[in-house]
């Protein structure tokens, strides 16, 4: 898998941050995963499609995801993991992959991708990638949380 391959993710990520909620985004060092990936909070997990397959994986503990709900909402408190919050984490991390398929034109060779619907798990997880090798990027986000980015695709172009 090549390393260019988590930059679109990073890139919208990042960009949404700032655009959208006026927050910066520190990009951590960019690693191989150890295998499997364990997730002990919440992870929202989308596949990848069409010139490409495999996952994408974002894990993070409770807190940062009640800081990603409470910035979606302008703000607003965000008590506990509810329907709510659950739906809002869904629908930013699905503007976070489906943005990214732009940046995925502007490889060489260009890549059309297709997201598949997100899946939220909550509590402790362990996941294999069938796609093989994962990449890992932390994004630490202004409450000092991370947001631990794992990408694990293989090109069919």
């Amino acid at each position: 898998m090549k390393a260019d391959y988590i930059n679109p993710f990073i890139k919208s990520f990042t960009r949404i941050f700032t655009t959208q909620f006026n927050q910066q985004v520190e990009i951590g060092e960019l690693s191989v995963s150890k295998i499997p990936i364990i997730s002990e909070d919440m992870s929202i997990i989308i596949g990848i499609t069409t010139d490409m397959t495999g996952q994408i994986v974002f894990a993070m503990c409770e807190n940062t995801a009640k800081y990603i709900c409470s910035s979606m909402m302008m703000g607003m408190e965000v008590p506990e993991i509810d329907d709510m919050a659950r739906s809002a984490l869904q629908e930013f991390f699905n503007w976070v992959c489906g943005h990214s398929a732009e940046d995925f034109l502007q490889i060489d060779p260009p890549h059309t991708i297709d997201i598949t619907p997100p899946m939220i798990s909550i509590g402790r997880t362990e996941m294999y990638a069938a796609a093989g090798i994962i990449l890992l990027v932390p994004l630490k986000l202004p409450n000092n949380g991370i947001v631990d980015l794992y990408v694990s695709l293989k090109s069919k172009v």
